[in-house]
């Protein structure tokens, strides 16, 4: 365990025979918070909001599978490894039903574990609406070669490293893309997670959303849930149209246990409104 001045402690926590990284932020309010980052991020990317979120709830994040600073599953990742790390991370740190906050894919996670195993007071999906119709076409899973052009899996010096680092937005954005390399036996800096396990990450996706459309999941999530969209973000990897923005709002309408929030942003709403999500995600938590 790693205790900092600035008011947190690192923590590992085994799940499924591998080690997670878990950030405690500390907090005595209930009901307790668990925040889940998106694909590529880590833990880091709620270093904005966490902090404002601890005054008044007890606040915990972690690294996902795979991602930052935990290990990866040992066969190819699986929904239920996303699943086993809620229910572990909460079991170890003694959150007793916690609110589930995601973003991105973290915030379909925390949809699809609401859905399945509703060990979850209730959920917040930050830019992770799912909104997917019988209809739509099916989506090809993303191949290595598109997923390696995007960045996943670089590998580089430490100086290479330091540069693209700066190239960033001080704070959340720069300290989560920090966090997501770690250093290999020949000295230079890979980026977690692999290529490898992003394109398995991919394929699975792309089965779920051949069989699960948006009604079926509202359908079988029996707690509340909060959706929060930016307005120039994304839905399930897609720029937000007109035709997702129609979907997304007509989804209070529809379930009665759905409520949504809108926010001038783009797809990353924790860095670019921290105080303002913090709100949001307060006054909704606040009710539970």
């Amino acid at each position: 365990m790693r205790e900092t001045s600035l008011g947190w402690r690192d923590v590992v926590v085994e799940s499924a025979g591998t080690m997670l990284a878990v950030r405690d932020y500390g907090g005595n309010g209930d009901p307790p918070l668990l925040l889940l980052h998106g694909s590529g991020d880590t833990l880091a990317a709620w270093e904005e909001v966490s902090p404002l979120l601890a005054r008044s709830f007890r606040v915990v994040a972690y690294d996902a599978p795979g991602h930052g600073h935990s290990d990866a599953p040992r066969e190819a990742p699986r929904l239920s490894h996303f699943f086993d790390a809620v229910d572990d991370v909460a079991a170890a740190l003694r959150l007793r039903r916690p609110i589930l906050v995601g973003h991105s894919m973290g915030g379909v996670v925390v949809l699809l574990y609401a859905a399945e195993r509703r060990g979850a007071r209730c959920v917040i999906s930050i830019d992770g609406a799912y909104v997917r119709e019988a209809s739509d076409p099916p989506r090809a899973p993303a191949g290595e070669e598109q997923i390696r052009s995007a960045g996943v899996g670089w590998t580089g010096s430490k100086h290479q490293l330091e540069r693209l680092s700066q190239a960033r937005p001080a704070g959340p954005a720069r300290a989560s893309f920090r966090r997501a390399h770690h250093l290999r036996p020949d000295g230079n800096f890979e980026r977690r997670p692999p290529a490898e396990f992003v394109h398995a990450m991919s394929q699975f996706a792309a089965s779920l959303e051949s069989r699960l459309t948006g009604d079926d999941l509202y359908a079988s999530i029996g707690c509340a849930v909060l959706l929060v969209c930016g307005e120039h973000g994304s839905v399930q990897g897609e720029p937000m149209t007109a035709e997702l923005r129609r979907r997304v709002n007509a989804l209070p309408a529809r379930f009665r246990h759905v409520e949504l929030a809108w926010l001038d942003s783009g797809h990353m709403v924790h860095w670019e409104w921290p105080r303002e999500l913090a709100i949001l995600i307060k006054t909704f938590a606040q009710r539970y």
